[in-house]
C-alpha cells in the first residue's frame, strides 16, 4: 500500500463516519481530523459490525477466539503442514524450526486472553503426532479474533443503502487463503467490472 502512495494510520479508531444524500462524505478518528474519499472499504474483521454501529443492518458478523502455541523444534523436524480434518487441528512448519499448532475456537466475546485450558490442549495434541513437541519446547502462546459468520461466508459487497461503502469481511478462519479472491471481487465491483463467478452468496443482505 505505501509502495502505491497509500498512507498507514496506526492506532486509531473510527468514531463517526458522516453520512449525506445516501454517501458517506467523511470519517472521524480517535486521533482528530477528518478523512475523505471517493469510497471506503470496511476490512475491520470481528469488529466490522461494531465500527458501523447504525450503518450496519442485519450484518451479522462476531469475534470467534483462536489459541495458537508456538514450539521452538529443530529445523526439519517436519516438513509439510499436518491437518486433522475431523478437528481442525493443525501443525504448520517454520523454516527457522518454530512449529505453529492451533487453534481454538471459542465464542468468547471480543475478549482476547489466552487460557491455560487451552494451553494444554494444544499441547497435548501436538505432542501426540509429535513426541518431540513438550512444554519445555513451547515458546508462545497467543489468541486472536477471527471474523465469525453465518455459514462461514463473507460478506463483499456494497451497503445496501450508502452508495460509497464497501465490506469485505466476515472470512472466519480463511481470511488469507481468501486475500487475492476477496480483492479482486472488491475491486470489479467498485470499478464496475464484471465478475468472474457468481458473486450472489456474498451480497450484504440475502
Amino acid at each position: 500500500m505505501r509502495l502505491k502512495g497509500g498512507v498507514i494510520i496506526e492506532h486509531a479508531s473510527v468514531t463517526e463516519l458522516k453520512t449525506a444524500h445516501g454517501n458517506i462524505e467523511s470519517i472521524s478518528t480517535s486521533q482528530g481530523g477528518k478523512f475523505s474519499a471517493g469510497c471506503y472499504v470496511v476490512t475491520a474483521g470481528a469488529w466490522s459490525q461494531e465500527l458501523l454501529g447504525e450503518h450496519a443492518l442485519k450484518l451479522d458478523i462476531w469475534p470467534v477466539r483462536g489459541q495458537i502455541l508456538l514450539f521452538k523444534a529443530g529445523p526439519g523436524l517436519l516438513d509439510p503442514i499436518v491437518l486433522q480434518d475431523h478437528d481442525k487441528f493443525y501443525l504448520i512448519p517454520r523454516r527457522d524450526g518454530h512449529i505453529l499448532a492451533g487453534s481454538t475456537l471459542e465464542e468468547a466475546g471480543f475478549d482476547k486472553s489466552s487460557t491455560a485450558e487451552a494451553a494444554s490442549m494444544l499441547l497435548s495434541k501436538a505432542h501426540a503426532l509429535i513426541p518431540e513437541l513438550t512444554e519445555d519446547a513451547v515458546v508462545g502462546h497467543w489468541a486472536g479474533l477471527r471474523p465469525g459468520s453465518p455459514h462461514n461466508i463473507p460478506v463483499i459487497d456494497r451497503h445496501p443503502s450508502i452508495g460509497n461503502l464497501y465490506l469485505n469481511s466476515g472470512h472466519y478462519r480463511y481470511g488469507v487463503t481468501m486475500a487475492p479472491g476477496s480483492a479482486r471481487l472488491l475491486a470489479n465491483l467498485i470499478l464496475d467490472q464484471s465478475q468472474p463467478l457468481d458473486v450472489a452468496p456474498y451480497r450484504w443482505l440475502q
